[in-house]
């Protein structure tokens, strides 16, 4: 895999990954390359903007550490017992810069972090998505809509709100819907528009109302789909 910087753009982000494949089988988004490309997406846009970064599932929150900000990382663990599991890791113990609450806390925890909203909100959807709604007994569907409506909710005036994750790759007619309707539920619910739909490497802007007929043709291996962002 080969990671290249972020590209900015006056209608959009786009975080650039050129993902490798062998014999015609989709590899997953490599884990260490995502996460070099939000930290220098972070750290890029420090100086003058306020970036939050939300890592839902197993193996994200660990990695939180990477960023070391407390106003550009909020770890997201659904799990009881994980959330107990990196308590007791002497990093975050004696860190006050990370929490890991609850997605019902989210909303509450958030207005504390920036009450005037962040530019930019990642939210990073787990390979194990299925395994982590199981294990909170609620359905994938709620889970994207939980973490999608609050990240949308965190979001400022004409800040950029992007979604990426393996899943894109691996399941794109599956997911691509599920974002879609949840993103149109959640800006509905917070009466927020979305101006601008950008598909993340590769793929050209598309109007929102027309979101969902990127995913229905699905991927080929040359150009998988590896995340989306919106305006909000």
């Amino acid at each position: 895999n080969e990671f290249l910087n972020p590209v900015f753009h006056e209608n959009g982000i786009q975080i650039c990954i050129k993902q490798s494949h062998r014999k015609g089988v989709q590899d997953a988004f490599h884990f260490d390359n995502r996460m070099r490309a939000v930290r220098a997406l972070l750290q890029t846009m420090a100086n003058e903007r306020h970036a939050l970064d939300v890592f839902p599932g197993e193996g994200f929150s660990s990695q939180a550490l990477l960023h070391g900000s407390p106003k550009s990382v909020l770890a997201i663990e659904t799990r009881k017992d994980k959330r107990e599991q990196f308590a007791r890791v002497d990093k975050l113990k004696s860190s006050s810069q990370l929490d890991f609450p609850e997605v019902e806390t989210l909303s509450g925890y958030i207005s504390q972090l920036d009450t005037e909203g962040f530019q930019l909100v990642h939210v990073g959807i787990p390979e194990n998505l299925d395994e982590v709604a199981r294990s909170e007994n609620i359905s994938v569907e709620k889970l994207m809509a939980d973490l999608l409506y609050h990240g949308m909710r965190c979001c400022s005036i004409n800040g950029y709100l992007i979604v990426s994750g393996s899943c894109f790759m691996t399941t794109p007619t599956k997911i691509g819907p599920i974002v879609c309707e949840s993103l149109r539920k959640a800006s509905v619910e917070l009466r927020r528009s979305v101006q601008k739909i950008r598909v993340v490497q590769p793929g050209p802007d598309i109007q929102a109302n027309s979101s969902s007929s990127v995913y229905t043709k699905g991927s080929d291996e040359s150009h998988p789909y590896v995340g989306i962002a919106f305006k909000v």
